[in-house]
């Protein structure tokens, strides 16, 4: 148990002590333009995405901004890309490598719907519609792939929380409150 323990903490420390590189940032710029080439498309046609103008004032927008880095960006990134996945630089068989990546994979798609169906109610018209989910899953795999590439866990972190925020501002994401909305 203490091996696990230490493996993790080595994990997490090496993940968020390492500050991107150049390329790295070059890589976080080319995968949000795949992702956005992808979800947005496919968001607009199923009715998930919409252009629009945020509604809410400009300093709920900043204080959702900030807080959404924090939660879902970097507790989630945290979670299922730096708790839950090998590093580049660790050993592990290719075979638990893959397998590691698909399990952290689902556990973050079904966090959605879990996350709304346990503590945030009110989310659940969006957490547990299918084409959510499915960009969900694009996320994660953009994150994944950032996380894999690196020695760094901030350009998934980052690429999370662009993508969190690009919904918000453009495409017709509201504001998830810790809270039903009033």
């Amino acid at each position: 148990m203490s091996r696990l323990l230490s493996r993790v903490r080595r994990r997490l420390a090496g993940a968020v002590r390492s500050p991107p590189s150049r390329r790295e940032f070059g890589n976080l710029a080319g995968t949000l333009a795949v992702f956005g080439l992808v979800a947005v498309p496919f968001g607009l046609v199923t009715g998930l995405f919409e252009f629009t103008r945020p509604s809410d004032a400009v300093g709920t927008l900043l204080a959702y901004a900030f807080v959404s880095f924090l939660f879902p960006a970097t507790a989630e990134e945290l979670v299922f890309r730096g708790l839950l996945l090998p590093r580049r630089d660790e050993s592990v068989s290719p075979r638990s490598r893959a397998l590691a990546l698909a399990v952290a994979l689902g556990l973050f798609v079904a966090w959605h719907p879990l996350n709304a169906w346990l503590f945030l109610p009110w989310t659940r018209p969006l957490f547990f519609r299918v084409d959510f989910l499915v960009v969900a899953g694009l996320l994660g795999i953009g994150a994944t792939y950032l996380h894999q590439t690196s020695r760094s866990l901030w350009p998934a972190i980052l690429f999370h929380w662009i993508a969190v925020v690009v919904w918000k501002l453009v495409l017709g994401g509201r504001v998830i409150t810790f809270g039903p909305p009033v």
